[in-house]
């Protein structure tokens, strides 16, 4: 499970003890702002890593799981990338278009290519697996 149906679901299991629970309490309770709460709850927004471990850490989530959590949310990022039709097979490329170092995009791209979403024809033809 994702770091943001855990939210989600902390968020109902608080709410359901108490209707008037807003989400703009419950982003006080996680330490974060509640538009970056709302922007990463209801419009499936990134957030930025330390965000991530100050919710994760309220939450009590371990350390791997939000690095997992993390490397996940990269991946999701490029694997949206790749259909695009300006998209270049270059790291660079993507690490500018979606913010990530070069680094989580290299990581991103060998979690991609081991479960088998992205697929590598040739060193320039890329495609896009599954959803």
């Amino acid at each position: 499970m994702d770091i943001r149906s855990k939210v989600v679901r902390e968020f109902a299991r608080r709410r359901a003890r108490n209707c008037r629970y807003s989400l703009r309490r419950f982003a006080t309770a996680l330490g974060v702002h509640h538009a970056t709460l709302y922007r990463f709850v209801t419009l499936g927004k990134r957030c930025r890593p330390d965000t991530l471990a100050r919710i994760g850490a309220t939450l009590g989530l371990s350390r791997p799981e939000l690095t997992r959590t993390a490397i996940d949310e990269h991946a999701d990022t490029v694997h949206a990338l790749v259909r695009r039709e300006d998209f270049k097979t270059r790291t660079r490329w993507i690490a500018i278009r979606t913010g990530l170092t070069i680094d989580q995009v290299n990581i991103a791209l060998q979690q991609l290519l081991h479960s088998g979403r992205v697929r590598m024809r040739a060193a320039h033809v890329w495609t896009r697996e599954g959803a």
